[in-house]
């Protein structure tokens, strides 16, 4: 993950608060105890003799910045402008000296209405979206004075690689082609665009009792099999795939609890895994879902533990024929669409002494491929989640035109996004 950067923007309605001038300087002042508990968010990051990211401690800290929005927090959600706005909710900081980029970037940002976001930007390479959310987590709970339930961990023994490596499971062959292509970047410019959308808990369930009774190998559909069901045939046709053309898509999911033994939550680095899914066009003929949401549930099924521990296998196996993996890492989420599934994420959990987040959204960069689309929870809770879609400008204009998008969402079909 060492070529990417995530991006986490927390909305809070501080509305109950009486003095809501002191809340950002609170935040600020507390921050640094958050910190106390996640230090290596506050070093910067170093490149060794390797060419290989290090997290060098100085006593610069972590770098924070204010800003405003003319918008009240509801119309800012309302407006087409978003998607692009949103990004500059978090700060992204990339420096060509490497001695100074900073782990992690926090922005609060105040809407006209008194509410405010937080916004993290952070290096990939130092954790996956689960430990800054954990970090925000344990912020909150040191901001209030109660105990940070998942503290950091480090080092997992379950990473190292095996004795024997175990070359009959799929995600050798499919980490083998990722790692093949090298840290290779064509230099297109592709422009993207991305929105967020919000599915209530009966919109889901309705979309969940039209997929066929049965047809899901591992229990019942899940909302995160049929809202990517959904969306991913509607990114197919967008793409103007038809009859005859296979959808082919990236799973993307956080592993922690897959591995064996364990990992705890609070594991401080990356426990994402990839995976490869396809469906033919015509399994979506009539509209139907059930085939699609089979496959999104059997990929997410047939990921275990020696699934997961094959990748550290092939590393060291790459590395022991000369082959540089680590020096020269690939590009993740960019082969093809990745959905990325992190509806079990606790980013509701975290509590200030103003109250939780009311919405959450997750984004990676750079954006390659044919975009992402990323599946988080909503504050409604049940089956209730928002999902942020990235995606190329003409196929986004084609996506939101999709009828059973519009069926579902009727407010997006045919919206313009700016």
């Amino acid at each position: 993950m060492q070529k990417h950067y995530c991006k986490a923007v927390f909305y809070f309605d501080t509305s109950s608060v009486e003095d809501r001038a002191s809340i950002i300087p609170s935040l600020k002042e507390s921050i640094f105890s958050g910190l106390s508990v996640y230090p290596v968010f506050a070093g910067r990051l170093h490149k060794n003799q390797d060419g290989q990211w290090e997290v060098k401690f100085n006593d610069s800290g972590v770098r924070v910045y204010e800003a405003s929005c003319t918008l009240s927090m509801q119309e800012f959600f309302d407006s087409p402008h978003y998607g692009p706005i949103e990004s500059e909710l978090s700060r992204l900081e990339i420096n060509d000296d490497s001695t100074i980029t900073p782990v992690l970037v926090v922005q609060f940002t105040e809407f006209k209405c008194g509410n405010i976001a937080i916004g993290l930007c952070w290096h990939h390479g130092i954790g996956d979206p689960l430990c800054a959310t954990l970090f925000m987590k344990a912020w909150g709970e040191t901001h209030r004075g109660a105990q940070v339930l998942h503290p950091p961990f480090f080092h997992p023994p379950t990473f190292q690689p095996r004795p024997q490596s175990n070359l009959d499971v799929q995600s050798r062959a499919y980490y083998s082609s990722i790692f093949n292509k090298g840290g290779e970047d064509n230099g297109s410019c592709e422009e993207y665009q991305s929105l967020t959308l919000c599915f209530s808990h009966e919109t889901v369930e309705q979309l969940i009792s039209e997929v066929e009774n049965g047809s899901c190998k591992f229990g019942p559909p899940t909302p995160s099999d049929v809202l990517s069901a959904m969306l991913w045939s509607a990114v197919s046709k967008a793409q103007g795939k038809s009859k005859g053309d296979e959808a082919k898509a990236s799973l993307c999911m956080e592993s922690r609890k897959i591995h064996f033994p364990p990992l705890p939550y609070g594991y401080v680095g990356n426990a994402i895994h990839f995976s490869r899914m396809s469906f033919p066009m015509e399994a979506i003929e009539g509209n139907d879902l059930s085939q699609v949401a089979r496959v999104v549930n059997e990929s997410v099924g047939m990921v275990d533990s020696e699934e997961v521990k094959s990748v550290a296998d092939l590393m060291r196996d790459m590395e022991n024929e000369g082959r540089v993996v680590i020096r020269d890492p690939p590009l993740f989420y960019s082969d093809g669409l990745t959905i990325a599934i992190f509806d079990h994420f606790f980013c509701y959990d975290v509590l200030f002494h103003f109250g939780k987040p009311v919405r959450v959204s997750y984004a990676v960069l750079p954006v390659k491929g044919d975009g992402h689309i990323i599946i988080v929870p909503a504050a409604e809770g049940q089956s209730s989640r928002n999902v942020m879609v990235t995606l190329r400008k003409d196929v986004m204009h084609r996506f939101l035109e999709d009828s059973e998008l519009a069926r579902f969402l009727p407010s997006m079909g045919g919206k313009d996004v700016l």
